[in-house]
């Protein structure tokens, strides 16, 4: 079966072989919709790295784990640090941020910690869940040790996402971004179609540049950080706040194995009134945006976007059409094969 063929399906469809699926494989129908949902918004944001295709990559990590409950080590009335009980990483952070919001409603400013959950999947998906309540939103996620610090040729951190989340109109403002050149998941995808990476992506085995997705993940992940000593710098930073703040394992305690306990996050939730009046923060927003709206376009350019605008036009556009393109593999996937 071609990695390119696609199939088109309804989203009420995906929703349900997607629910079925993994029911199919042991999980409760609270936690599928909960994954459907945060796999439903990567595929309509047109980020298929991080959609319907993770099912059964996360399902396989999730095989000899010892499935637990997800558990409180630690609360104060603004922050909790949760243990995730191997349970979906999408489950345990759509618990965090949840837990987040709450205590922000409550006292202005909320930060959980996770750990032993695995992969979150999209990080953006969490911050929109803040700012849909009129909150800030912040996500910083750490993952395991395949991406080589600015210098290095061993890879030691995580690719590191992080996201942020403003309410604002028409569209909040998402920015979800990785620390590292290039995401775990599109290279994965990129070695499944063949294509090649962007230049500055990744070292190979001998700490050679490549751009061959093959060679980047020969004896161990070796992915650069983007931007040079500027990204390296960021993510070790987020690897210190999503890591070892939230008592995960780093450095020479963790591989690029994906393991759920490789992997961690922080999610923070703020009310913008612990600084300023909510209406006064909207009207600086509004008067920043419609300054870079209206800049003059760059050669090339015909119009400047915001972070995470055209996502949720292309979000929109497919809640409209009512349909999705899976690639064939995924698709045979949920419908009940292997």
């Amino acid at each position: 079966m071609s990695a390119t063929e696609m199939v088109s399906l309804t989203i009420p469809e995906i929703k349900e072989l997607s629910q079925e699926a993994l029911i199919r494989a042991g999980l409760s129908a609270e936690d599928a919709a909960i994954i459907t949902e945060v796999y439903l918004e990567g595929e309509l944001w047109g980020r298929k790295s991080h959609g319907f295709r993770l099912i059964p990559w996360t399902l396989e990590q999730m095989k000899d784990r010892k499935i637990g409950e997800i558990t409180i080590e630690q609360e104060t009335p603004v922050s909790a640090l949760l243990d995730g009980g191997n349970r979906h990483g999408c489950v345990v952070a759509h618990r965090a941020m949840t837990r987040a919001i709450d205590k922000a409603r409550q006292l202005g400013m909320g930060v959980i910690g996770i750990h032993n959950a695995g992969n979150i999947g999209m990080a953006g998906y969490y911050v929109k869940l803040a700012s849909d309540h009129g909150l800030i939103g912040i996500v910083m996620a750490h993952t395991p040790a395949i991406v080589v610090p600015y210098g290095s040729a061993e890879p030691i951190l995580g690719t590191n996402p992080l996201a942020f989340g403003i309410p604002a109109q028409p569209y909040p403002i998402i920015l979800d971004m990785a620390t590292s050149a290039v995401g775990f998941h599109q290279v994965m995808m990129a070695k499944a179609t063949g294509q090649p990476l962007p230049p500055g992506s990744a070292l190979d085995k001998y700490g050679r540049p490549t751009n061959s997705p093959d060679e980047a993940v020969e004896d161990g992940i070796h992915f650069l950080p983007f931007g040079g000593y500027k990204g390296s710098g960021l993510s070790l930073m987020i690897e210190i706040l999503a890591g070892c703040w939230t008592n995960s394992l780093v450095g020479a305690e963790k591989t690029g194995e994906m393991r759920s306990d490789f992997f961690s996050s922080l999610f923070i939730a703020m009310q913008p009134e612990l600084l300023l009046p909510r209406h006064q923060f909207e009207a600086k927003i509004q008067i920043l945006m419609e300054r870079i709206k209206t800049s003059k376009p760059a050669a090339g350019f015909t119009a400047i976007r915001l972070p995470g605008e055209r996502g949720q036009q292309n979000r929109e556009s497919l809640l409209k059409a009512g349909r999705l393109e899976l690639d064939a593999a995924t698709a045979a996937y949920l419908q009940g094969g292997e």
